[in-house]
C-alpha cells in the first residue's frame, strides 16, 4: 500500500528519443499544478483506494485523472502475472478481474473511463473547465477508449511479447478454471472471466480485429495532429478529460518501440 504523489505521470520518460511535437506537448504536461480548489472539495471523499498494475494501459488513465484532480489515494498493487487479479478476495472487490478498480467508501468502480469519468466530474468541475470545449473533450475520451492499447501490444509487442502474452493467458485461464472447482460459489463468475479471456485471446490472434484496431489508431493520432496544430491540448488551451485518456496512448506506442513510426510523421 503506497501514497501517491500528487504529480503528473511524465510519459516522455519512455520517449525520450522522439522528436515529434505530440511528445514535445505531453512533456509539457509534466509540470505539477496543484489546485487548493481541487484539494479542499475532493478531501471530503476520504482517501480512495486504487487497484492498479504498474505499466498496464487501463490503469495508468485511472492514475493519471487522480492524479490530474490532485487526490490524495492509496494504490494497492494487484499482481497481473501471478493470478492475483482472479483470487477470490480481489473478485470480492471487482468481479471483473481487472484493473483498474476504484474504491472510494462503499462505491466500487472497475472500469476505467467509468472511473476516469467519476473523478473527472468531482471537485470543482471536469478538468480544464470553461478553458476547453468540454463536449469536445468527452467526444475525445470516447473515442480514444475505444483503442484496445491490450491488444495493440500484442500484435506490435514482437514475438518475445507475443509468447509471454500467450503463456499468461494460459496460466490465467488454468488459474480460474481451478480456483472454479475450488469456490464453487463464484462458479459463475469465474466462467464469466474465462469467457472474457479466451475472447480477448482470440482477438488478438484475429488479423481483421488487429487490423481495425490499427485503423482506429491512425484516425486518432491524424485527429489529434489536426487539434494540435490548432490548440495546445486536444480541446483547447488547457489539459482536459481528453488529453488524460490520450497520454497513455503514446505510452503506449512507446512500450512497443512504435513511438518514430506513429509519431515521427506526425510534426504536431
Amino acid at each position: 500500500m503506497l501514497n501517491a504523489p500528487r504529480s503528473r505521470y511524465c510519459a516522455d520518460r519512455v520517449f525520450r528519443s522522439g522528436r515529434s511535437k505530440l511528445l514535445q506537448r505531453d512533456r509539457r504536461t509534466c509540470t505539477v499544478r496543484s489546485s487548493k480548489h481541487h484539494h479542499t472539495v475532493l478531501a471530503t471523499m476520504g482517501t480512495p483506494v486504487l487497484y492498479t498494475y504498474p505499466l498496464a494501459y487501463n490503469p495508468f488513465k485511472a492514475a493519471l485523472i487522480l492524479s490530474e484532480k490532485n487526490v490524495n489515494y492509496t494504490s494497492k498493487y494487484v499482481d497481473l502475472f501471478n493470478g492475483q487479479s482472479l483470487s477470490p478476495e480481489y473478485l470480492a472487490v471487482n468481479p471483473a478481474g481487472t484493473v483498474p478498480a476504484l474504491k472510494d467508501g462503499d462505491k466500487v468502480i472497475g472500469d476505467s473511463k467509468a472511473i476516469v469519468d467519476y473523478v473527472n466530474n468531482l471537485g470543482g468541475g471536469p478538468l480544464g473547465g470553461s478553458e476547453v470545449d468540454q463536449g469536445l473533450a468527452s467526444r475525445w475520451a470516447d473515442r480514444i477508449h475505444k483503442w484496445d492499447g491490450n491488444l495493440f501490444l500484442a500484435a506490435n509487442g514482437g514475438a518475445g511479447a507475443a509468447k509471454l502474452l500467450g503463456k499468461l493467458t494460459d496460466f490465467k485461464l488454468k488459474y480460474a478454471e481451478a480456483r472454479s472447482k475450488q469456490h464453487p460459489e463464484l462458479r459463475d463468475t469465474y466462467s464469466s472471466k474465462i469467457a472474457s479471456m479466451k475472447a480477448a485471446d482470440a482477438a488478438g490472434q484475429d488479423a481483421a480485429a488487429v487490423k481495425a484496431n490499427d485503423t482506429l489508431l491512425l484516425d486518432l493520432l491524424d485527429g489529434a495532429e489536426q487539434q494540435l496544430a490548432k490548440s495546445s491540448f486536444l480541446a483547447g488551451p488547457a489539459y482536459s478529460v481528453a488529453d488524460v485518456m490520450f497520454t497513455p496512448v503514446l505510452y503506449r506506442l512507446g512500450m512497443a518501440n512504435k513511438t518514430g513510426e506513429y509519431l515521427k510523421p506526425r510534426p504536431n
